[in-house]
């Protein structure tokens, strides 16, 4: 690909995405949009935040056995 290939996908691209962004932030469809976004990015750090827990929580009941194990051999 020559140089002036990717300056123009690189420009053309540029534009696809201001021209998305301004279309979020400026119409009342763009702002419902982003409100729904917002609120499954949310929904995702919780469930998230649940399973990392839940695997912290296996991590030590995994140390603990070993422990175990290891203190009986």
């Amino acid at each position: 690909m020559s140089d002036n290939s990717k300056l123009l996908l690189g420009f053309l691209i540029g534009a696809a995405a201001g021209a998305a962004i301004g279309v979020l932030l400026t119409s009342d469809k763009g702002k419902e949009m982003l409100a729904k976004i917002k609120e499954s990015a949310s929904e995702f750090e919780d469930e998230l935040k649940s399973v990392v827990d839940k695997g912290k929580q296996m991590a030590d009941t995994f140390e603990e056995k070993i422990k175990q194990f290891t203190e009986t051999a």
